[in-house]
């Protein structure tokens, strides 16, 4: 154990706060000792049920590792994170079935979408090597894999997993060059991935 983060509790919220979600930023470097080892964006996404924090860990794991938040303005808890293979952007799911699209530089939001019509279980973003232009699936209680195209943030492609049972799908991932997605279920379930080159 190297460290641990509690939340700063809020005294105007009813509810108290917990940690919902996480994402490690894509990176060409990791740190990999305490005294940290300077990469490229070595930041870790965290949301709670009242905010967004990200932070800077190039440094290593210190108790002052510099972080910025912002405060989430929904009664909905967040219930998973990616990022987008670029790192350029903070995908958050939520229970009551949004998708909130975060700037990662920024720490501004830049878009809500009606994902979903129940909690979204999982988010995964196509990876950079991918030889099409970058794609986010997510699944959801809701029993539905949609395909967002990252560039517009417009719905592709609905499809409803008749091989689920009433909590729906609970996960989905890419393969690391982009071919393959999967799915799980009641069973787990492989799709190749067809899309036009990349323009």
């Amino acid at each position: 154990l190297v460290q641990t983060r509690p939340l700063e509790v809020a005294s105007n919220k009813e509810v108290p706060p917990e940690w919902c979600c996480v994402a490690f930023a894509p990176s060409m470097a990791e740190v990999d000792h305490p005294g940290g080892q300077a990469g490229q964006d070595n930041h870790l996404a965290a949301f709670s049920n009242c905010h967004i924090s990200l932070m800077d860990y190039s440094g290593g794991w210190t108790q002052d590792v510099p972080q910025r938040t912002r405060s989430l303005m929904q009664t909905s808890w967040p219930s998973c994170l990616s990022y987008t293979g670029d790192g350029y952007w903070i995908i958050c799911g939520f229970s009551e079935g949004q998708m909130q699209i975060w700037n990662a530089f920024s720490l501004s939001l830049e878009k809500t979408l009606n994902a979903h019509e129940a909690t979204v279980s999982s988010i995964a973003a196509s990876p950079q090597t991918a030889s099409y232009d970058p794609r986010l699936v997510s699944c959801g209680k809701d029993q539905c894999l949609r395909v967002w195209h990252v560039n517009t943030w417009l719905l592709e492609q609905h499809v409803h997993e008749l091989r689920c049972d009433r909590a729906g799908l609970r996960c989905c991932a890419f393969s690391a060059n982009g071919n393959w997605l999967v799915s799980v279920a009641i069973e787990l379930t492989v799709w190749r991935v067809h899309v036009s080159a990349r323009l």
